[in-house]
């Protein structure tokens, strides 16, 4: 099919306001339903593809996308129906089929997706074992070093205060340098910290390594929930970013056995902290490895005018190529109603009703989950079997068991966050986690014993980890529309944390005014409040792309209902 080569004209697409003018060398042909694209290589035979007016435009509009925010001159050229970036790559054909797109690929599909969802998942470890490692440490950090009971409560409860922090700088690192190189600092950084902490001689160094590693634990709360929903399929997505929560209750277990192990095998108050400690730099460092093979989110590369990069990783989780393409579309479309990424003042005072929406959703996620007082069950855990009459080495077993019920709740969560849905399970679990924290107190106030109060400590824990625990980030990662997704994402976890810190902080001056009892009293009538919140505001994202979630949060916020419609009205297998 010759053709002489002076039909060829360049196709301009006309930029929105400062766009970069992007060029495609197409030969255009107009028909009543189709616009004819014939390309020619000087080497090679004309390629035609045929691509609907409609489908044409929306291929134009996505490869705009985000031109304006990115500030760099790009143009994309097409070439026997591929398509090129500046510097002559081709990977994805924009109207057409590339036929070498993950045939190289060793591991694809679902078990990419799984390995990548269990490698970020690790991340959470880093909490969780902070966590239970520390209720242990504790108590050989401060004679060894010789710290107040001031110093030594600012230690343990400053770092949920400084994750907040880390969790801020996390939204602006994602957002720029992409989720898995913000996931590699987040690692980097509680290695550093860690490390300081382990070799600290004075209660300054110790601080200075507790800052530190907060700012890598908030960075990696942050990173790891979104970095999953945005890789995950829509059937496993809840399960898989669940899978955050469950590292951090198995990271618990891994601080509470690894206080036990090095209570045993080494001898002296400073070597068995610091053992204990040091021991936390390992799961970072796997992190670090698997990075080695995790992809980036698509969504991300897309947003970031890497049309190319994005829809290949599509093509690697999903191992099927068209598919693929229709995910893509999907994302491109999506994206191309907020191409601009969001500047906080837009986050923190928005005008779009949508996104006032769904901050406010995210925000009522991240407080009600720590008002109801978790933390100071898992923090102080020890203090409350002591209050209750036990000591020494039973109280060491009393965390244990209550880790392990932690653990269970939040295994049964996973399977059926996909099943049942989110709002089932925030309902149950903040309904009968206000019954367990009414007989905390209850024990306390009748002095039933340390059985009696170990008992209701773990229904508590296993009630809380049923819903509210898990699936809290599950959904504060799903809700956000793409362009205040790490803005706001970091938002929640500020709020978060900064919750957590106050109440791990306090906890100890509310037992002494209001007596152990009294406190787990007032914190048994904020999560009863919590229910409201639960099924009144939480909207149901089950089995829903997270483009879907975003436009119909965008209708129902027009519509001025701030929750979304339930059904499900999927037309594609997403991604």
């Amino acid at each position: 099919m010759d053709r002489d080569s002076s039909s060829y004209e360049p196709l301009r697409v006309a930029p929105k306001d400062r766009c970069d003018e992007i060029e495609l060398r197409n030969l255009v042909h107009k028909s009543p339903k189709t616009d004819r694209k014939m390309t020619r290589d000087s080497s090679e035979d004309i390629e035609i593809t045929e691509v609907s007016n409609e489908r044409s435009e929306s291929i134009k509009q996505s490869l705009r996308l985000r031109s304006e925010s990115s500030g760099r001159s790009e143009k994309f050229l097409t070439e026997n129906g591929r398509t090129l970036d500046s510097r002559g790559r081709s990977v994805i054909d924009v109207f057409g089929t590339e036929q070498n797109i993950g045939q190289n690929d060793w591991i694809k599909g679902r078990k990419l997706v799984y390995l990548s969802a269990a490698c970020s998942s690790m991340c959470s470890i880093l909490l969780g074992y902070d966590v239970g490692v520390m209720s242990g440490a504790k108590e050989y950090i401060q004679p060894d070093l010789q710290l107040t009971d001031i110093q030594t409560a600012v230690v343990v409860g400053s770092l949920n205060l400084v994750a907040a922090v880390g969790a801020l700088i996390a939204g602006r690192a994602a957002d720029t340098l992409g989720r898995r190189v913000a996931i590699a600092i987040a690692c980097l950084v509680f290695i550093i910290g860690a490390g300081i902490m382990t070799v600290s001689p004075t209660f300054s160094s110790l601080l200075l390594g507790r800052i530190v590693t907060g700012i890598g634990v908030g960075m990696a709360m942050m990173i790891a929930p979104i970095y999953i929903a945005e890789l995950a399929p829509p059937d496993i997505r809840g399960a898989l970013v669940s899978l955050t929560d469950v590292s951090i209750n198995f990271g618990i277990l891994l601080g509470y056995g690894g206080s036990i192990l090095f209570d045993e095998i080494c001898e002296g108050d400073s070597q068995k902290w610091r053992a204990m400690v040091g021991a936390g730099i390992i799961p970072p460092a796997l992190v670090l490895i698997c990075l080695i093979i995790m992809p980036e989110s698509p969504r991300w590369l897309i947003s970031k005018r890497d049309p190319i990069a994005g829809y290949a990783v599509l093509v690697r989780i999903l191992d099927d190529k068209k598919l693929a393409k229709e995910n893509f579309d999907s994302m491109s479309d999506s994206i191309s109603h907020h191409a601009r990424e969001a500047s906080w003042k837009e986050v923190l005072r928005p005008q779009d009703k949508a996104i006032k929406a769904a901050v406010t959703i995210g925000l009522g996620l991240g407080f009600w989950q720590q008002a109801s007082g978790s933390e100071a069950a898992v923090y102080y855990s020890p203090e409350v079997l002591k209050n209750s009459g036990w000591e020494g080495r039973k109280i060491l077993l009393g965390n244990v068991a209550v880790g392990l019920f932690k653990l269970l709740g939040e295994i049964l969560a996973f399977g059926f966050l996909d099943k049942i849905g989110r709002r089932p399970l925030f309902i149950v679990s903040a309904i009968t986690s206000s019954f367990c924290l009414f007989g905390m107190a209850l024990a306390f106030f009748t002095d039933a014993g340390g059985s009696v109060a170990l008992s209701m400590l773990c229904a508590f824990m296993f009630c809380f980890s049923l819903g509210m625990g898990p699936v809290t980030f599950v959904v504060a990662s799903e809700i956000f529309p793409l362009a205040i997704r790490g803005k706001a994402m970091s938002l929640v976890v500020f709020l978060n944390r900064a919750m957590s810190g106050i109440i791990a902080l306090s906890y100890t001056s509310l037992a002494y005014v209001f007596t152990p009892g009294g406190s787990f009293f007032g914190f048994a009538l904020i999560s009863l409040v919590s229910v409201w919140f639960y099924y009144k505001i939480v909207p149901e994202t089950k089995g829903k792309t997270l483009e879907q979630i975003t436009s119909e949060l965008e209708v129902s916020a027009s519509h001025s209902n701030l929750r979304m419609p339930q059904e499900n009205n999927l037309n594609v297998r997403p991604v």
